[in-house]
């Protein structure tokens, strides 16, 4: 380390600056006093470098968004600030970027990134830990920087959603009155996305609800005794402690909906919190902790509510509108990006004479599909699982969704049907 201590400074510079991520780069400046010197003097330059080289200038962007949307408030401007974010977000990346990243931005961003890469690794062993027609155990090569990228932006994505729409309350007043909010928001955020972009949306709000699903099976007797202290009435004379075990002795999908929404608001840091495995003795204190901050209901207007309905609203534009349909089907896409094959695979076999019961069988495929996260993944990968040689009303239900078997927030009487 000596030797490295009297290079010059230029040269102490392009070492920091080659560093593969922020980690490195931390301890490469703290590995002794003269490279926390030659840091100290071009941090923010440096810091922006090596964050610049850890993730994509796309990805970059979208948490860049996550960062500002952080800086709103709620109060009378607040629609107008989220237009104006909105507006900005759509401009892309500009010549000036990532050079127009603040310090405070790059060093929110920084500390955030950790959880991010690991949720992204826990996607894919999620969702392709078996094979999704077959259910046998699998080893998949790791995935490549384009399955990353719609892996993350789709993480990105769904937080700054969070951020900008979950509330702590029902109608609050800054709000629009809006006549249908779910509604309203989709048009507002994720009509801006390419279908396929907000199709790998709806694989992550899955992947998250199945994670939720193990750590409240995991927790089932903590559940049951918090459930029945929250019940209990203590001003009730009449009301005890085992009337309200047995009130909630069966709680149902909806309340299991609230949950996972209620802690799907808190985001991917807090998923991967509750998932690391050095802090699995802290679940159970740590779901409770986000139960208390605020009212444990269902954050209005919230995300998977307004997926549901902008799927419902495509897909009726696809079964009526053949103009829309055209356009949707249509494989020549002459964006700067082509929809991955296996959406273009799914969508290209829409009937658009679809009856009621054929429409539920391709939905409930669908859900399949996206329980193992279909939109995330290249061709080869596909054509290595044999996907592409199916047809979707020929396949049997499959995937985690098959596997694992129902959700607690699944609805038991669609499970039934």
């Amino acid at each position: 380390m000596a030797k490295l201590d009297d290079l010059p400074q230029e040269l102490k510079d392009l070492i920091l600056c080659a560093a593969p991520d922020i980690a490195t780069l931390k301890c490469l400046a703290h590995s002794s006093p003269f490279f926390h010197g030659a840091y100290a003097n071009r941090r923010e330059d440096i810091f922006l470098t090596v964050l610049s080289t850890e993730i994509t200038p796309d990805i970059l962007h979208e948490a860049r968004f996550v960062a500002r949307a952080t800086s709103i408030e709620r109060g009378s401007s607040w629609f107008s600030n989220v237009k104006q974010l909105l507006a900005d977000y759509d401009k892309g990346i500009d010549e000036l970027f990532p050079l127009n990243i603040t310090s405070t931005e790059t060093i929110y961003i920084s500390r955030f990134l950790p959880a991010l890469h690991n949720v992204t690794l826990a996607f894919f062993q999620m969702t392709l830990s078996h094979h999704p027609l077959t259910g046998e155990k699998m080893h998949p090569p790791s995935p490549d920087r384009f399955e990353i990228r719609r892996i993350q932006r789709s993480i990105l994505r769904i937080e700054i959603f969070n951020i900008l729409f979950s509330e702590r309350k029902y109608s609050p007043s800054y709000r629009p009155n809006w006549e249908s909010p779910c509604e309203e928001l989709g048009n507002l955020f994720l009509s801006r996305f390419e279908l396929w972009e907000v199709e790998e949306m709806v694989c992550t709000r899955d992947f998250f609800y199945r994670q939720y699903d193990v750590v409240f099976r995991g927790c089932s007797v903590e559940l049951r005794n918090w459930f029945a202290l929250n019940e209990y009435c203590e001003e009730d004379p009449g009301d005890s402690i085992e009337n309200a075990v047995a009130r909630t002795k069966e709680k149902d999908f909806i309340d299991y909906r609230e949950m996972s929404e209620r802690l799907l608001s808190l985001g991917f840091e807090f998923l991967w919190e509750v998932l690391n495995d050095y802090s699995k003795y802290q679940e159970f204190p740590l779901l409770e902790e986000a139960f208390f901050y605020g009212e444990f209901q269902t954050p209005p207007n919230f995300l998977s509510d307004t997926l549901a309905i902008f799927f419902s609203l495509r897909d009726m534009q696809i079964m009526q509108d053949s103009e829309f349909r055209k356009t949707v089907l249509d494989s020549e896409y002459t964006g700067k990006e082509k929809p991955n094959l296996a959406w273009l695979w799914s969508v290209q076999q829409w009937n658009p004479a679809f009856d009621g019961g054929n429409y539920v069988s391709y939905c409930e495929r669908r859900d399949c599909l996206r329980s193992w996260g279909y939109a995330m993944w290249d061709s080869s990968r596909l054509e290595s699982l044999g996907i592409m040689n199916c047809k979707i009303q020929d396949m049997q239900p499959h995937g985690p969704k098959a596997m694992q078997g129902p959700l607690l927030t699944d609805d038991p009487q669609e499970n039934e049907s």
